[in-house]
């Protein structure tokens, strides 16, 4: 997160005909600490999330208003993809497919690019109640998956954004690990995982000091399995 610190500066003490100068510098001096604490917490904190592959040479990355990539190996220069993001929160690869995707929560919008940066489209135009913070592909089935914290869903979509998204999981889909009582649905997933040969989906979800481990099948149909609670 950037930080920044505030210092206030007044004219020395002196007589009364400093007075008037010293409070313009004082009242000045508070205008910027306001507009600089203002401009700060509009601003969002950078934010990184990077995706790769066994076939392609580059890394790629999502970085708050970009999508950049760069060789493996560190050789050559950075590469600016796609600028222009809001909040780029997360990124997923389709190598066989040759699509870079990404989740902008400022938009509201789920959008892809070829490798190279060349053709964007939007895919989904989603709304505030249901910003996409985190993404996954099942490119042998051609799907997309993406949660929502504000929704508090994991949903299913296409990823030529042919289909309208469909909730497997959502707040009322209480996970339980084996002689446990049930914890509650989903709340704020930060991150998601496919085993696409076993059919199951693997997400993190954020709680107030129990943050949890869970899985389910990727067509919503297993109940949610608890697998690790921290706290």
């Amino acid at each position: 997160m950037n930080t920044f610190k505030l210092k206030t500066h007044t004219s020395p003490p002196g007589r009364c005909g400093a007075f008037r100068p010293r409070l313009t510098g004082v009242l000045l001096s508070v205008i910027i600490q306001w507009v600089l604490l203002f401009s700060w917490l509009i601003k969002p904190a950078n934010h990184l999330q990077a995706a790769t592959g066994p076939v392609v040479e580059k890394i790629y990355w999502v970085e708050t208003e970009k999508v950049q990539s760069i060789n493996k190996d560190a050789t050559g220069a950075v590469d600016l993809l796609v600028p222009g993001l809001s909040i780029g929160f997360d990124i997923a690869l389709d190598e066989v497919g040759g699509k870079v995707y990404w989740a902008d929560r400022a938009t509201y919008k789920i959008s892809r690019s070829d490798l190279d940066g060349s053709n964007v489209e939007d895919l989904y135009s989603l709304t505030a109640s249901d910003r996409p913070f985190t993404i996954t592909l099942d490119v042998a089935a051609g799907d997309l998956y993406y949660a929502s914290p504000d929704s508090k869903t994991i949903k299913r979509a296409k990823m030529d954004g042919s289909t309208a998204p469909v909730v497997i999981y959502d707040q009322n889909d209480a996970s339980a690990a084996p002689n446990q009582s049930k914890n509650p649905g989903i709340r704020d997933v930060r991150g998601m995982a496919l085993d696409v040969a076993a059919g199951i989906i693997y997400w993190t979800d954020r709680g107030s000091g129990d943050d949890r481990v869970v899985r389910g099948s990727m067509d919503g149909t297993m109940v949610p399995q608890l697998l690790y609670t921290q706290g």
